[in-house]
C-alpha cells in the first residue's frame, strides 16, 4: 500500500475505538502504508500505543469549525486516497471539509453503535436534529463500515443509506501480541489466590452497561458458589454502583479497581468474563476474552453477542435484564467451562491481521477475493 490513508478521532484513546484503530492503523503501517493520524492534542493517552511510522498531526482546542479548517488543510496539503472518521463530530467534519476543498479523497465512515437504540437514551428535544445530521453526514459519504450485521441493519432504516454504501466489517479486536499481554503479572491480589474463582467485567462505568443487573445475579450466585466480581471501567455510575454493592452486602467480594491498560492479564485469570450490556454494537472484551481462552456469558442485547457467540454456541445468552437468568447462566458455566482451545476458534474472525486487507480494499475502493 503506498496511497496515503487519514484517520480522524479527535478524541483517541487507548480503550474502544481507539483501541480497535490503533490495531488497525498499526497493521497498514507495518504492511508498509503511509497512515496519518489527526488527533486533539489534549487526548493523546493512546500514542504511546501507536507505530512510530505513524504520522501524528495534533491541534490545539476548537469546535465545530476547527476541526474542519484541520481537515480542510489536511486534505489541501497531503492530498490522502481515503480518511475514516469513527465519530459523529469528526464525520460531519470530514464531509463538510471535503466538499469545502473539493478533494477527491474517499469519505468513509465506520458506525460501531445502532444509532436508534442509543437515541432512546437521549433528551427527546435531541433526537430530531441528531438524526438529521446522522442521515445527511451519511448520505454523503462514499461508504459506510459497519462492525456487525444488526448495526448494518439499523444504519440502513435509521440514516437510510442504501446497501451498496455500506461494508460489513468487524471490529479489529484481537492484537496480535494478546497473548503476550495476557502472560504478563498482574498485582491485583485476588488474581494471585486460587481459593475464589473471579468473574470479570470489562467496560465503562455508565448506564448502557447495566451493572446493576450483573452485581444482583452475581448476589445470587453468592448465595451458593464461592466467588468474586472484579469490574474493570470508569464512569458517571461508580458512586451509585459502590451504594448497590453495600446495599446488596457484598463488599468484600466486589473489586472496582477503575481502568487498566491491560485488561487481557485479568482476562487470562479469570473464571468468566460476563457482559451484562443493554445494547452493544460489537462487544469487543467478549472477543478479547474468547482469544485468551476465557469463557463468556452475555446478554443478548443488540447487536454483537449473538453474532460473537454464534447463537450461543461459544457462549450463553440471556435476555437483557435478567437477573435470576444471568446468575444462572453463570453458575453453569463455571461449573462446565469450554475447553480453551474451542473459545479461541471463536475470536479468529477478529484477528486484526485477518482484517486489515479487507479494510485497505474498502478504504481504496478497490475489488479483492477475501
Amino acid at each position: 500500500m503506498h496511497r496515503r490513508i487519514g484517520f480522524v478521532d479527535f478524541s483517541t484513546n487507548p480503550g474502544g475505538i481507539g483501541k480497535d484503530m490503533t490495531n488497525l492503523m498499526n497493521a497498514m503501517a507495518d504492511a508498509g502504508g503511509s497512515v496519518d493520524m489527526l488527533i486533539h492534542e489534549a487526548a493523546a493517552p493512546g500514542l504511546p500505543f501507536l507505530s512510530k511510522s505513524i504520522n501524528v498531526i495534533k491541534f490545539g482546542d476548537g469546535g465545530r469549525f476547527a476541526r474542519v479548517r484541520t481537515l480542510a488543510r489536511y486534505m489541501r496539503d497531503t492530498k490522502p486516497a481515503a480518511i475514516l472518521s469513527t465519530k459523529e463530530r469528526e464525520s460531519q467534519a470530514l464531509v463538510i471539509a471535503r466538499r469545502m476543498t473539493g478533494s477527491s479523497a474517499r469519505a468513509v465512515i465506520r458506525v460501531g453503535t445502532t444509532h436508534s437504540e442509543l437515541l432512546r437514551f437521549r433528551h427527546w428535544w435531541q433526537r430530531i436534529p441528531t438524526r438529521y445530521a446522522i442521515r445527511a453526514t451519511y448520505r454523503a459519504a462514499d461508504t459506510i463500515i459497519c462492525i456487525s450485521q444488526g448495526v448494518a441493519d439499523d444504519t440502513r432504516q435509521f440514516a437510510g443509506v442504501p446497501a451498496h454504501k455500506i461494508r460489513l466489517l468487524p471490529n479489529t479486536s484481537i492484537a496480535p501480541d494478546i497473548e503476550d499481554q495476557a502472560a504478563k503479572p498482574v498485582a491485583h491480589p485476588w488474581l494471585q489466590a486460587t481459593d475464589s474463582p473471579i468473574v470479570l467485567a470489562v467496560g465503562r462505568l455508565v448506564k448502557v452497561k447495566d451493572y446493576p443487573t450483573l452485581m444482583r445475579a452475581f448476589e445470587i450466585l453468592r448465595r451458593t458458589r464461592l466467588c468474586r466480581l472484579v469490574i474493570l471501567g470508569e464512569g458517571k455510575e461508580r458512586t451509585m454502583l459502590q451504594r448497590l454493592v453495600r446495599e446488596l452486602h457484598i463488599e468484600a467480594d466486589v473489586s472496582m479497581p477503575g481502568y487498566v491498560g491491560n485488561p487481557y492479564a485479568f482476562m487470562k485469570r479469570a473464571a468468566l468474563l460476563v457482559h451484562s450490556s443493554r445494547v452493544e454494537g460489537f462487544g469487543n472484551v467478549i472477543a478479547e476474552a474468547l482469544a485468551v481462552g476465557t469463557p463468556v456469558v452475555s446478554t443478548d442485547c443488540r447487536h454483537g453477542p449473538r453474532e460473537i457467540l454464534d447463537n450461543g454456541r461459544f457462549g450463553p445468552l440471556v435476555a437483557v435484564g435478567d437477573v435470576e437468568g444471568l446468575a444462572e447462566a453463570m453458575r453453569q458455566t463455571l461449573d462446565q467451562p469450554h475447553p480453551p482451545e474451542f473459545l479461541r476458534q471463536a475470536a479468529d474472525p477478529y484477528r486484526v491481521e485477518r482484517i486489515v486487507h479487507r479494510y485497505l480494499d474498502t478504504l481504496l475502493d478497490r475489488e479483492r477475493s477475501s
